[in-house]
């Protein structure tokens, strides 16, 4: 089981949870209209969807509400290994950690 919620939404709407810089947290919730936008380009592609989200900003509210019900489930079923580390520091630690085994 995969432990990030990338996107949730009733039948008409989607939201899509920090489409941005996933490392660094960057970005905000994107709110999609299936309906209108089948192939959810409007984020990119409009110039009015930040007004168009600022007057639906009380979608984000039963998301929330949804996403905890998710993160609660977390408790009682954790992931069963730890997560990837990509991060130089754990490559390097990985790699003098692989040349050291050798010898």
């Amino acid at each position: 089981m995969n432990d990030d919620l990338d996107a949730m939404g009733p039948i008409d709407y989607l939201v899509v949870a920090f489409p941005g810089n996933r490392m660094t947290g960057e970005g905000m919730p994107l709110l999609i209209d299936l309906r209108a936008d089948p192939f959810e380009r409007t984020p990119e592609e409009s110039f009015g969807y930040p007004q168009w989200l600022a007057e639906r900003m009380f979608f984000m509210v039963p998301a929330q509400v949804t996403v905890k019900k998710f993160v609660d489930t977390l408790k009682d079923f954790p992931p069963r290994q730890k997560s990837a580390s990509w991060s130089l520091d754990a490559v390097l630690a990985a790699a003098t950690q692989a040349g050291g085994a050798a010898k």
